[in-house]
């Protein structure tokens, strides 16, 4: 029994081979194939088919009839194995590149352009005539010409060219566009063929060259300087201002005058000077630099006009010769040796030391001192000593060898300054007269007379003993001792005694002939010892007291009141009466009563009485001020 097609409710076919058809027109056979109304075929794994033939999985790869390959990110690939990206890019099977612009990329990495330029993976480009261009930008033409980013172009010949129109030789020959040409080297050549080296040497097209000191150099090989100096092949210099100088170094003047390296200078009159300022005049006169003069003869002439001849004799302008040996001989026929002796023409020697000797003998010293064959010297002064030394100046003056001067007077020195008059007078240096009677005279008038009292120019007299009497009538003995006319004498010591015997010390004390003495606050001392205070108090010898008021004391201390009281130096006081009171105020009377300070009162019986009135009789019986007696038993 066959099968029979089966339709679902929902619409759905079911062919008796099993096809399934949707109402849509959906196909499945039994396979898992599916068709959809418009030819779409998709397997069981999911692969479509279209009614074109295109093929896609359930990946998204899409396939053409003619084997062309999609994949879901839009990567088509041909049947030959070439890729198409979504963006258009293009891969053939050998990995070449080819982008929507048509830039083409192979394996390695070359990119070629639409225009054909080519560009390595190291960046290198090149342009379809050929033109190639490094990543640093450098150029480089099919003809081999490099250009550099900066614009410096070098020819295959290696021949270099800058922006700037400078030209660069393999050679290193720069060449700028003003046709300045400049080698390796430094050398600069113009266009005008003007030559400059490193060291700044300039070269002109006529060969003339220049150094960076300004030195001219011409092809004939002279030399100018910036100073103008010339110097020619042969060595010859020419100055400016026409100084010439020869390769040995002479040198001649515009003038004509020549030097020669050694510094001789020749005129052109043919005087001739050393470099040590000699000159040689033609006819062979020689002059130092210090003005000495030498003839051809030898004869020496210097500028204070000495001429010496080659004997080595010495003339001088003023006519005066000397020999080789010393021997001077003036022209008035002097002689001089070299030791110094001068021997005049009438046969007067004078020694170096200015001695003079005269044909006779006399001799004269260089201080004018005349000498006599006898001894007898004369000074020029006219001063004349004899052989013996005795001495007579020109006014009659005479020494002794000495030291005695006599005058014409007869007044007589002595070499201590001691002065004799002719009548006998001495005086000593110090101005002291001593007269033939043996009166002394001191210069400040002082007078002594033979017995050798002595007398002041003030009036003051002085004894041999050495007493001194003034014109005031003081005498003065040597021990100090001093008397005045009036009779009053003072010891060295100061102390004064009057002519009645009133002795008084220099502190003021002063002593009677009784024996009274006062000191200088008013103390008197009687004779017997007495002495009396400036106030009126009067001290025995046996050291009793008085004062003025007539108080009384002693030398134990006692103290005696002119009403007379005596105190004890304990305090205890005794009135005449014989009342005793002790310091502490104890009272006794010679009866033997005695009371106390504070009023008791007590009988030599030894009845006590207080203050108050009460009475204690020795048996201890009392009495009261009111009359009441008590007895010891109470």
């Amino acid at each position: 029994m066959g099968f029979l097609s089966l339709t679902t409710p929902q619409g759905v076919l079911t062919t008796p081979q099993g096809v399934l058809t949707t109402p849509q027109g959906v196909l499945t056979t039994p396979q898992g194939i599916l068709t959809t109304p418009w030819g779409i075929l998709t397997t069981p794994r999911g692969v479509l088919t279209t009614p074109q033939g295109v093929l896609t999985t359930p990946q998204g790869i899409l396939t053409a009839p003619q084997g062309k390959l999609t994949t879901p990110q839009g990567m088509l690939t041909t049947p030959q194995g070439m890729l198409t990206t979504p963006q258009g890019v293009l891969t053939t099977p050998q990995g070449v590149l080819t982008t929507p612009q048509g830039v083409l990329t192979t394996p390695q990495g070359v990119l070629t352009t639409p225009r054909g330029i080519l560009t390595t993976p190291w960046g290198i480009l090149t342009t379809p005539w050929g033109i190639l261009t490094t990543p640093q930008g450098v150029l480089t033409t099919p003809q081999g010409i490099l250009t550099t980013p900066q614009g410096v172009l070098t020819t295959p010949q290696g021949i270099l060219t800058t922006p700037r129109g400078i030209l660069t030789t393999p050679q290193g020959v720069l060449t700028t566009p003003q046709g300045i040409l400049t080698t390796p080297q430094g050398i600069l050549t113009t266009p005008q063929g003007m030559l400059s080296t490193p060291w700044g040497v300039l070269t002109t097209p006529r060969g003339i060259l220049t150094t960076p000191q300004g030195v001219l150099t011409t092809p004939q090989g002279i030399l100018t300087t910036p100073q103008g100096i010339l110097t020619t092949p042969q060595g010859m210099l020419t100055t400016p201002q026409g100084m010439l100088t020869t390769p040995q170094g002479v040198l001649t003047t515009p003038q004509g005058v020549l030097t020669t390296p050694q510094g001789v200078l020749t005129t052109q009159q043919g005087i001739l000077t050393t470099p040590w300022g000699i000159v040689t005049t033609p006819r062979g006169i020689l002059t130092t630099p210090q003005g000495v003069l030498t003839t051809p003869q030898g004869i020496l002439t210097t500028p204070q006009g000495i001429l010496t001849t080659p004997q080595g004799v010495l003339t001088t302008p003023q006519g005066v010769l000397t020999t080789p040996q010393g021997v001077l001989t003036t022209p008035q026929g002097v002689l001089t040796t070299p030791q110094g002796i001068l021997t005049t023409p009438w046969g007067i020697l004078t020694t170096s030391q200015g001695v003079l000797t005269m044909p006779h003998g006399m001799l004269t010293t260089p201080q004018g001192v005349l000498t006599t064959p006898q001894g007898i010297l004369t000074t020029p002064w006219g001063i004349l000593t004899t052989s013996q030394g005795v001495l007579t100046t020109p006014q009659g003056m005479l020494t002794t060898p000495q030291g005695v001067l006599t005058t014409p007077e007869g007044i007589l020195t002595t070499p201590w300054g001691i002065l004799t008059t002719s009548q006998g007078v001495l005086t000593t240096p110090q101005g002291v007269l001593t007269t033939p009677q043996g009166m002394l005279t001191m210069p400040q008038g002082m007078l002594t007379m033979p017995q050798g009292m002595l007398t002041m120019p003030q009036g003051m007299l002085t004894t041999p003993q050495g007493m001194l009497t003034t014109p005031q009538g003081v005498l003065t003995t040597p021990q100090g001792m001093l008397t005045t006319p009036q009779g009053v004498l003072t010891t060295p010591q100061g102390v004064l005694t009057t002519p009645q015997g009133v002795l008084t010390t220099p502190q003021g004390m002063l002593t009677t002939p009784q024996g009274m003495l006062t000191m200088p606050h008013g103390m008197l001392t009687m004779p017997q010892g007495m002495l009396t205070m400036p106030q009126g108090m009067l001290t025995t010898p046996q050291g009793m007291l008085t004062t003025p008021q007539g108080v009384l004391t002693t030398p134990q201390g006692m103290l005696t009141t002119p009403q007379g009281v005596l105190t004890t130096p304990q305090g205890v006081l005794t009135t005449p009466q014989g009342v005793l009171t002790t310091p502490q105020g104890m009272l006794t009377t010679p009866q033997g009563m005695l009371t106390t300070p504070q009023g008791m009162l007590t009988t030599p019986q030894g009845m006590l009485t207080m203050s108050q009135g009460m009475l204690t009789m020795p048996q201890g019986m009392q009495t009261m001020p009111q009359g009441m007696l008590t007895m010891p038993q109470g």
